[in-house]
C-alpha cells in the first residue's frame, strides 16, 4: 500500500540521517556544508517529494496507527534532517483537515495555488484563503508563506500550458548531464 511504501522510505531517510550525523560527529561538523568543505567525498543533498501526501492520512485507512507513525517520522525528518542535507516537499491537491492536523503543525513553509476555499483554509489562514480565491485564479499564481499561512506573498511561476512538451524537452536538455540517482524503496545502503 502507499502507507507501507512511505513507511519504508521514511525509515530509510531516518537511517541515512543517523548515518550522516555520525559521520559529522567524527569530523566535528555541524551540517552538510561544513562536512562538504572538509571531506574528500562530498555528500549530496537528498530531496524527497511526496505527491498526493493526503493518501497517507486517509480517513478510511484501516491502520490509523500507521498514519500516526508516518506523521511522527515525517516530523522528525522535517525538523532534524535539513542540517544533514535531507529535505522533504509535501504536495497535495486535497488539503484535508486530517492531513493538515497530522503534518501542518511542523511544516511552516506552504504554497497554495488556486483551490477551493475549504482546502485553502486548511493550508493558510482564513483571510489568506480568501485571497487565494481572488488572486490565484490563473495557472502558475500562488500564495507562499514561511510561517504556516499567516504572512503570504503572491508569486507567479513560469507556466507554459500551450507549449508543455517543448518546455519539458528544454528542461531535460539543459540538465541532461546532471547526475540523478534514485534509491530503491526498502534499500538499506546509503542514499546517493
Amino acid at each position: 500500500s502507499k502507507q507501507e511504501e512511505a513507511e519504508i522510505i521514511l525509515k530509510t531517510l531516518i537511517k541515512e540521517q543517523t548515518r550522516r550525523n555520525n559521520i559529522f560527529k567524527k569530523h566535528n561538523c555541524k551540517n552538510l556544508a561544513d562536512y562538504n568543505s572538509v571531506a574528500d567525498k562530498h555528500l549530496p543533498r537528498i530531496i524527497v517529494v511526496i505527491d498526493e501526501v493526503q493518501k497517507l492520512f486517509k480517513e478510511d485507512s484501516s491502520d490509523y496507527s500507521r498514519a500516526e507513525r508516518l506523521a511522527k517520522d515525517l516530523e522528525q525528518i522535517v525538523r532534524e534532517a535539513r542540517s544533514v542535507g535531507i529535505h522533504v516537499v509535501l504536495a497535495s491537491q486535497d488539503a484535508s483537515r486530517k492531513m493538515m492536523s497530522c503534518v501542518g503543525k511542523f511544516v511552516p513553509g506552504r504554497f497554495c495555488f488556486g483551490a477551493a476555499l475549504e482546502d485553502a483554509e486548511n493550508i493558510l489562514t482564513r483571510e489568506n484563503a480568501k485571497r487565494v480565491l481572488v488572486e490565484c485564479n490563473k495557472p502558475g499564481i500562488a500564495l507562499v508563506s514561511h510561517n504556516s499561512g499567516v504572512d503570504c506573498a503572491k508569486i507567479k511561476l513560469g507556466y507554459h500550458e500551450s507549449k508543455e512538451s517543448e518546455y519539458a524537452a528544454s528542461v531535460r536538455k539543459k540538465w541532461k548531464n546532471y547526475p540523478v540517482n534514485i534509491a530503491i524503496v526498502g534499500e538499506d545502503g546509503p542514499l546517493y
